[in-house]
């Protein structure tokens, strides 16, 4: 008797037997290095998320007639502020936000400096036991890491081989110091142009190059594009300090008793205070501060920044040994 032969071809080849091959997942080692993880991309969108619900609350809940926003000063008169934390004076603003990269390194350090106490599930080692801090390899790294962020800071806000990049991005839109409220001696108005001497000290009208200097001459700095430095200190600041909590929270969690792992330590716990403060600031600028293209300039700032920081050396060996990201 034959033996019945059996279809060997159409069995190895599904789509020729009238049938589809079942759907690849794409590999993970596919995705491009210069590219967020999933974990990183749903951090990075909370981000224009808030700054998205922050003004629409600002546009849907805040009368114009009853408090007119002043885009000469980018703020609320204080008299009719909708909000405390629409009046530039509040305290958070005063000593959170100006002084924000005091605070993302104080959290960035107490993060990496501040030794955690092991989770009481793992191995007993004594009640009063510590892990140690982190080997010099990283911590160098970490310094590596923060020095970056400080000089994209710098740059931004402080010194960019001149005034900063805010203030020559102001500048190059056609902003202007305007001093015409100053006057000379004789009571005549001051005209930006017209004279040859700055105010104060100042030895000429083009000494006055930056945001700062013009309020110390006197003067209103009005007519160009702002990037909000707010928005980008504060989503900066915020996103890094998450970024560098990652991995602290990853071996807290651990993957069963006994297994040794780590509590969450009072440096993380600082730092992700700092960074969720960091957010709510970040919703209340969006609400009452800066317009929508200022606040939006100043978000593509920080971002860029951060995927310099923490994604570009991933695809760079060089760079990412001396970063560690």
């Amino acid at each position: 008797m034959a033996t019945r032969r059996t279809n060997t071809l159409s069995q190895s080849h599904p789509a020729m037997n009238g049938h589809k091959p079942p759907p690849t997942l794409p590999n993970p080692a596919s995705r491009s290095p210069f590219l967020p993880t999933s974990l990183e991309a749903l951090i990075l969108i909370a981000y224009p998320l808030t700054i998205l619900l922050g003004s629409l609350y600002g546009v849907l809940t805040i009368s114009p007639e009853l408090s007119p926003y002043n885009p000469i000063t980018q703020a609320h008169d204080p008299s009719t502020a909708p909000s405390y934390f629409a009046r530039k004076t509040n305290i958070f603003n005063l000593y959170f936000v100006k002084i924000g990269w005091f605070w993302t390194t104080l959290g960035f350090w107490a993060l990496h400096l501040i030794p955690s106490r092991p989770s009481p599930t793992g191995p007993s080692t004594g009640p009063t036991s510590i892990t140690l801090p982190e080997p010099p390899p990283r911590l160098l790294r970490a310094l590596a890491r923060w020095s970056l962020a400080t000089l994209f800071w710098l740059l931004t806000t402080q010194w960019f081989f001149g005034p900063a990049l805010i203030d020559r991005s102001f500048t190059l839109s056609g902003g202007v110091c305007d001093l015409s409220r100053l006057s000379l001696p004789d009571d005549q108005p001051l005209k930006i142009h017209e004279t040859p001497a700055g105010p104060r000290g100042l030895r000429n009208i083009q000494d006055i190059a930056s945001g700062a200097a013009c309020k110390a001459a006197g003067g209103v700095w009005k007519g160009g594009h702002d990037i909000s430095g707010h928005v980008f200190l504060l989503v900066l600041g915020a996103a890094m300090l998450v970024f560098e909590a990652l991995p602290k929270l990853s071996s807290s969690k651990g993957r069963g008793e006994g297994d040794g792992k780590q509590a969450v330590g009072m440096g993380t716990k600082i730092a992700l205070g700092i960074a969720t403060l960091k957010g709510w600031m970040l919703l209340m600028t969006a609400a009452y501060f800066h317009t929508w293209f200022e606040k939006f300039t100043g978000l593509i700032v920080a971002m860029t920044a951060l995927w310099t920081l923490y994604f570009l050396p991933r695809g760079v060996p060089a760079a990412n040994s001396i970063l560690g990201v």
